[in-house]
């Protein structure tokens, strides 16, 4: 814990709402750790969650969600956030191999003052689950595969949900979601078309989602942006977010098979 108990309580808050707005299409406590899966799309949704220091020994129990996961076809995978969980825990992760990655601000700004920005010479248009992710697939190229394990989680989303596209004319060149849990809008996938970047899209598409929450009744607004993401991080600076806190991911890399040195080709299983 912190010195502010405010942020502790804010940045605690955020995260509840956060993987309630996002969910898993299976998850299951242990002790305080909720391991969370839904066909391997997203790593929110396909991680553990450490949220408490739980009984026993820690590299057992890290163990027992390594065995989890493979029985899933999955990589071992932890959603760290330095404030929940045991406090060597990410050390016990990297002496295991687990690679750091992705490491991710949350940022937040209050919505109380925020008031409706008129989207000019764009049009932002509210979606259907399968017409907004077709929108979305197209701009990310996102693998069919992928695609309906997606489509299984937003169906899954609770309500009120946002699914919007932004553009000139009609045309859709920037997409995004919005989710509205107890008073906290997450925005989720805001995304602009590469070829027409940097033409104030992605803002417009923001300020729609930012209307639309405001207009359902927020408070907040928080979402995540990888840190190494600098034009994205600049945008929402301008549109009053601050960062909250940050996370990362710890993930156990495959073993490589064994190689037979001579030739430098995978050793044969007898």
């Amino acid at each position: 814990m912190s010195e502010n108990p405010r942020l502790d309580a804010l940045r605690n808050r955020i995260e509840e709402v956060a993987r309630a707005s996002w969910p898993a299409l299976e998850q299951h406590w242990r002790d305080g750790w909720l391991l969370r899966f839904a066909d391997g799309y997203s790593r929110r949704s396909n991680s553990v969650y450490p949220l408490s220091s739980p009984p026993g020994d820690l590299p057992s129990r890290v163990k027992e969600c390594e065995e989890t996961f493979r029985r899933e076809g999955l990589a071992p995978t932890f959603r760290m956030t330095g404030f929940q969980g045991p406090a060597d825990l990410d050390a016990l992760l990297a002496q295991r191999g687990y690679e750091r990655i992705t490491p991710t601000f949350v940022l937040h700004r209050p919505l109380i003052d925020w008031e409706r920005v008129p989207l000019e010479h764009v049009e932002m248009h509210e979606l259907s689950i399968d017409d907004w992710i077709a929108t979305f697939a197209a701009l990310n190229g996102t693998p069919q595969l992928r695609t309906e394990a997606h489509r299984a989680i937003l169906a899954a989303t609770p309500r009120p949900l946002c699914l919007a596209v932004a553009g000139p004319g009609g045309r859709s060149v920037a997409c995004g979601m919005a989710v509205l849990t107890n008073g906290f809008c997450g925005i989720f996938d805001v995304l602009t078309d590469p070829h027409e970047r940097n033409q104030g899209f992605g803002t417009v598409q923001v300020q729609g989602l930012l209307n639309w929450a405001r207009s359902q009744g927020a408070t907040d607004a928080y979402l995540q942006v990888l840190q190494a993401n600098r034009p994205a991080l600049r945008l929402y600076e301008k549109l009053a977010f601050e960062v909250c806190y940050e996370y990362w991911y710890r993930v156990l890399p495959p073993v490589p098979p064994p190689t037979d040195s001579r030739i430098g080709r995978p050793t044969p299983r007898r």
